[in-house]
This record gives C-alpha cells, structure tokens and sequence, in this order.
C-alpha cells in the first residue's frame, strides 16, 4: 500500500483550522471569564452598598 503524503496547501489548512480552533476556545474561555469577573464585580458592589446604606441608616438611628 502506497501513502500519500498531504501537499503543501492541505497540511496548511488543516493546521490553520486547528489553530483557530483553538484560538475560539480561548476567547470564548476569556469572555466567559470577562463576564464572571464583572458579573462578581457588580455582586460585590451592590453588597458594600447595602452595608454602606445600612450603617448611614443606622448612624442616623432611623431603625
């Protein structure tokens, strides 16, 4: 049996297919993370103003 060997242009696009394969995993890895961080970002914000907003009530003795 007789192999062929892959030519020049197939091997480069089956190389470059991988790559961007590749490379779309990762932003959508990196976006996924993007948005986690900010959707944490947001959580915690939201958390130190309840508590500011608690203690300026309090300091204020409206409770």
């Amino acid at each position: 049996m007789v192999r062929k060997s892959l030519n020049a242009t197939a091997t480069k696009k089956i190389l470059t297919k991988k790559i961007t394969s590749t490379m779309t995993k990762e932003l959508v890895t990196k976006r996924n993370t993007a948005t986690t961080r900010k959707k944490d970002a947001l959580i915690k914000k939201a958390a130190n103003a309840t508590v500011n907003g608690t203690t300026n009530l309090n300091k204020l003795n409206l409770f």
